[in-house]
């Protein structure tokens, strides 16, 4: 199985101001500058490589679903994507660009999902969700792999913490290849069913998610992806909505680009736990930049 080069080898620099804003030494690892602008396509990709099937369905609040999609349509295959009737309508356009079939149902992302799984389970075809499928951890986990191949000194990874792909895969290979390193995931204290199910061991489920973070926002945690965290991840740490427009206004100074508030969670939590990180070497994973 391989993964498509244009969403790999991305850049991986110290940032200054934010270093000093801080007070740690932050190395960025940006994940914004490929087709569909966000880290979803390592993983989309390397399952979609390895898979015989030519129709799938998913859910997603829809930088997944471009993930698949855009792998789908590289490989002349097809996705049926289901997003919450909230989403934005330049992320639909985007979406019906790269050749999925967009159904827009549901109240939010878990409520979109469970109409999903019930469509593909109705007609015969296979469901792809982030974070269940070990091949989309895998691919994202090679974020993790170019941290290391780097070369930099860091000692912790702070990672943004929604369905768990990202965190399970970055933090087996931190696991397996550099164990001294610690990897941090960030999550919305206003949505932190993820968190409480890593701390539990066990999936938690929470009656709302209200986050602007839609990538984040998730109310019913996979099993599969809360046993992945929970054996491979040192930490989860929550951060208040009020950090976010100061973490993406920051990121902005810095790099000159706009990101989502999801793919601004590692410099929220960075932000509202300052003492934990004081003088430490950070990498920070900035996920995303699909408003």
């Amino acid at each position: 199985m391989v993964i498509n080069p244009v969403f790999l080898r991305s850049p991986f620099y110290r940032a200054e101001n934010i270093s000093a804003a801080l007070g740690c030494n932050v190395v960025l690892k940006i994940e914004t500058l490929n087709p569909i602008r966000c880290f979803k396509g390592r993983g989309a990709d390397y399952f979609m490589s390895g898979s015989p099937e030519e129709r799938f369905v998913c859910a997603s609040a829809g930088n997944f679903a471009q993930g698949l999609a855009y792998a789908a349509r590289e490989r002349g295959r097809s996705v049926i994507a289901f997003v919450p009737v909230a989403t934005a309508e330049n992320r639909i356009a985007r979406l019906r660009q790269l050749g999925a079939d967009v159904r827009c149902e549901g109240s939010d992302y878990d409520d979109a999902k469970l109409r999903a799984k019930a469509y593909a389970k109705a007609a015969g075809l296979p469901f792809v969700e982030d974070g269940v499928q070990p091949a989309i951890s895998e691919g994202a986990g090679t974020i993790g792999l170019e941290i290391t191949g780097s070369g930099a000194d860091i000692d912790a990874v702070a990672v943004p913490l929604g369905g768990g792909a990202l965190l399970a895969g970055v933090a087996r290979w931190f696991k397996d290849e550099a164990p001294q390193v610690e990897v941090i995931g960030a999550a919305p204290a206003a949505a932190p069913a993820m968190a409480l199910s890593w701390k539990a061991r066990t999936v938690v489920t929470s009656t709302e998610a209200a986050t602007r973070a839609a990538g984040l926002a998730i109310r019913l945690p996979a099993k599969e992806a809360v046993s992945q965290i929970a054996s491979t991840a040192d930490d989860v740490l929550l951060f208040d909505e009020s950090r976010l427009d100061d973490a993406i206004r920051m990121i902005r100074d810095e790099t000159m680009l706009e990101v989502e508030p999801s793919g601004a969670a590692a410099i929220a939590v960075l932000m509202q736990h300052r003492e934990r990180f004081q003088s430490r070497n950070v990498a920070v994973i900035i996920t995303g930049a699909n408003p």
